[in-house]
């Protein structure tokens, strides 16, 4: 029996996949992406092709980069000692911080060198859309960044132009800054924590106190500050060593997302608005895995990449999909098993991945085996291509009944005697919208049915589909 309505899928394509060992990844407008393992540093060009590789000599560990419009690099790290571009540096005393930028043909531009005779770090590195470089990091005492001098430890942030000048710097005692990013109006968001028994104070009238505990890692926080540095809201996040919130990502219309690992029981994904205000949480659960990257699209829809090891994920996904309402709308699975650490996105909201694999990894016509390294680069071209197809179901179609249907959102969903008997608790139900996105995914918790739940969506036709092995079950239902 043929479903009578056809669906049209926008395929996720693989346009390459390459085997190249990554740390870090960034793409430029044109689709132009550089990568960073170890002491080397790579362009390739938007068909993957390496177009040219600049090695640095001795300590220098890259902790952030980004490419801007114009395919000039900016990078930064820190060191004790080391050489590049002809050039040879030695820090002031402990570890200090390097910044630099390099054009597009790999050539040196400028760099800067910040530090003092303590430890310095930068921890991460943001580029805006107004093309201004945030840095975040954290200094001791007797630092210097441009003509400030530190006279004690401080968490800080600083914001460049393009020619390396020093535009903003903020810093404040009582904590440590993790990771910056910004609005598409300036502001500028710190992911950091507080010190254990310390005042993080922001001024302002905003300050945070650290906890009397044992963590480690004290309370974590989220602040967002102006395009002058001045202190908005501080969030306190609460604290735990062994699932802390990481991967800041911003959405057009200032919305932060933040992920969490939950200690071996799988990650969330929670939505705040631009106040400070918790939106919704989604949780991968009931795996082993985590989130290792994020990135956001033009269109706001949400990226993640990382593991799974085990749980009602069918293939084991490294790569998930999420839209702004707190909708799962789609998983990249492993040929067999593979982790991924770095996701972006380019203008064309094509999306670039890297990481690990176990045995054999296909990426559309492209096989990659573990013999040659089980490492893997590839790109997604996004909306490739439309087909339109009618499937067959493989049962009578009273085997599956949806009730009510039309629905205002809620709907139930019952499986024949026959059925039941092929169903599997693991198996899963579906529901695709009309463009072939899957806006829902649910595991069988009840054999005799399911009551699923899509009164978030729009108005409209929708197709639920059963998977279970050797066949699937289809029918559309209206949401009105």
């Amino acid at each position: 029996i043929s479903l009578l309505l056809n669906f049209t899928s926008r395929a996720q394509q693989w346009e390459w996949a390459i085997q190249e060992n990554v740390k870090k990844i960034t793409v430029d407008s044109s689709g132009n992406f550089f990568t960073q393992k170890d002491s080397s540093i790579k362009r390739f060009n938007s068909n993957g092709i390496p177009e040219w590789q600049k090695q640095f000599n001795g300590d220098l560990q890259i902790f952030g980069m980004a490419a801007d419009n114009s395919g000039n690099l900016y990078f930064a790290g820190r060191f004790t000692d080391f050489s590049f571009a002809n050039t040879h540096f030695t820090s002031s005393g402990g570890k200090d911080i390097f910044f630099c930028k390099i054009d597009s043909f790999g050539s040196f531009l400028w760099y800067k060198i910040m530090g003092g005779p303590n430890d310095e770090k930068v921890t991460d590195l943001y580029l805006t859309k107004k093309q201004k470089i945030l840095l975040c990091g954290s200094v001791g005492p007797g630092a210097t960044i441009g003509t400030t001098l530190f006279s004690d430890a401080q968490l800080f942030a600083a914001k460049y132009d393009a020619n390396g000048n020093i535009e903003l710097l903020f810093n404040h005692s009582g904590g440590e800054s993790w990771e910056v990013s910004a609005d598409t109006s300036g502001n500028i968001f710190l992911l950091g924590r507080t010190n254990i028994n310390d005042t993080l104070d922001f001024g302002n009238g905003i300050s945070l106190t650290g906890y009397d505990i044992s963590d480690p890692f004290g309370s974590h926080f989220i602040a967002k500050f102006n395009a002058a540095g001045t202190v908005l809201w501080a969030k306190d996040l609460g604290s735990n060593y062994y699932q802390p919130f990481k991967h800041l990502a911003i959405d057009n219309i200032g919305n932060f997302y933040l992920a969490k690992w939950q200690r071996y029981a799988g990650f969330d994904l929670r939505k705040f608005g631009s106040s400070g205000n918790f939106i919704w949480n989604h949780s991968i659960a009931g795996v082993s895995g985590d989130c290792l990257g994020t990135c956001i699209d033009n269109a706001d829809s949400i990226w993640t990449t990382g593991y799974a090891t085990n749980g009602p994920f069918n293939g084991q996904p490294y790569i998930w999909k999420f839209d702004a309402f707190n909708n799962l709308t789609g998983t990249t699975a492993a040929t067999l098993s593979a982790s991924g650490s770095n996701i972006a996105n380019d203008n064309e909201n094509n999306i670039y991945v890297s990481g690990t694999f176990n045995d054999t990894a296909v990426f559309g016509n492209t096989t990659l085996l573990s013999s040659s390294g089980n490492y893997f680069l590839a790109k997604m071209k996004r909306n490739s291509s439309q087909i339109s197809s009618v499937k067959k179901n493989s049962e009578d179609s009273g085997s599956l009944i949806i009730f009510p249907n039309p629905t205002k959102g809620q709907f139930t969903i019952q499986l024949s005697v026959a059925l039941q008997k092929k169903i599997k608790p693991r198996d899963m139900i579906y529901v695709y919208d009309q463009s072939g996105n899957c806006i829902l995914r649910q595991q069988f918790s009840d054999l005799a049915g399911a009551q699923i739940d899509i009164s978030r969506m729009a108005k409209g036709i929708y197709l639920v589909e059963v998977e279970y092995e050797g066949g699937h079950m289809s029918k559309k239902i209206i949401l009105d």
